[in-house]
This record gives structure tokens, C-alpha cells and sequence, in this order.
């Protein structure tokens, strides 16, 4: 009985200090989110040709780097209509 007793009060002493934190760390939703947008992520740059090492680092904030990809993914499209287009003589 003591023994389980004592099991308890150790278990309950290294699981507090969790639960405080978890508390503490709930971030308001909308903080959140603005600061993961200005968060800057570095990614290696486009290969070098002839070289197996990647390029040089390129850093973005996420906020232009999903800019980015909008602008590339508008290209793309853009280019894939102005192919269809063209081979359908319009």
C-alpha cells in the first residue's frame, strides 16, 4: 500500500511540470498563424549544372515563398492554355 502510494505521489510530481507547460504553450490561433507566415525558411537553391551539390541557400519568409509557388503554379497554367489553344488553331 505504501509502496503503491509512493509510485503515485513520484508519478504525479513528473507529470505536473507537463501539464503546466502544455497550458501555458496554447497560443491564440490568429498569433499563431501570423507568425508561422513570418517565419523565414532557408532551402537549398537550384543545382548547380554538373555538380551533384545543391546550389546556394535561398531564404524566403513562408509568406513569399507561397507566393512564390502561386506565381509558379499561374505560369504553368498559363503555359498549358496557351498550348491547348494553339493546337486547337484558336
Amino acid at each position: 500500500m505504501r509502496r503503491s502510494l509512493l509510485t503515485l505521489a513520484f508519478s504525479s510530481m513528473l507529470l505536473m511540470p507537463v501539464a503546466a507547460m502544455a497550458a501555458d504553450n496554447s497560443p491564440q490561433p490568429e498569433a499563431a498563424a501570423k507568425s508561422d507566415l513570418d517565419k523565414v525558411v532557408c532551402r537549398a537553391g537550384e543545382p548547380i549544372t554538373g555538380s551533384r551539390l545543391p546550389g546556394p541557400r535561398v531564404c524566403h519568409t513562408q509568406r513569399e515563398w507561397n507566393d512564390i509557388r502561386q506565381q509558379s503554379q499561374a505560369a504553368v497554367t498559363r503555359i498549358q492554355m496557351q498550348s491547348k489553344r494553339s493546337s486547337l488553331g484558336l
